[in-house]
């Protein structure tokens, strides 16, 4: 029961973590996007789309496994997840282009 409870509960804040957003869910969520996204046409709009449900579900994980003493606005947190969609973004169209004209 301890167990359960240590994997459920925050260690800092005592809050309920919800089951998606645990760190024991991370590739029981991840394994599915990633066979989406290797399944699905690589076009701009499908790579844009796949990369910003990452980068949610990322963000998502990371704010309910915070530390409790990096109480941070809800500006910062929607820049971060900006800047965080961006850059996988640029990198996974950046590194198609790339491969596209080596070809």
């Amino acid at each position: 029961a301890l167990q359960l409870v240590d994997s459920a509960v925050h260690p800092e804040t005592k809050q309920i973590i919800p089951m998606l957003f645990r760190r024991s869910a991370f590739t029981m969520f991840n394994t599915p996007l990633f066979f989406a996204i290797a399944v699905t046409p690589q076009t701009t709009p499908w790579i844009v789309g796949w990369q910003a449900v990452n980068q949610t579900y990322n963000a998502f994980a990371n704010y309910n496994n915070r530390s409790s003493d990096q109480e941070g606005s809800i500006a910062t947190l929607v820049q971060n997840f900006a800047l965080a969609v961006t850059g996988a973004t640029a990198a996974a169209v950046g590194t198609k282009r790339a491969l596209t004209s080596m070809r």
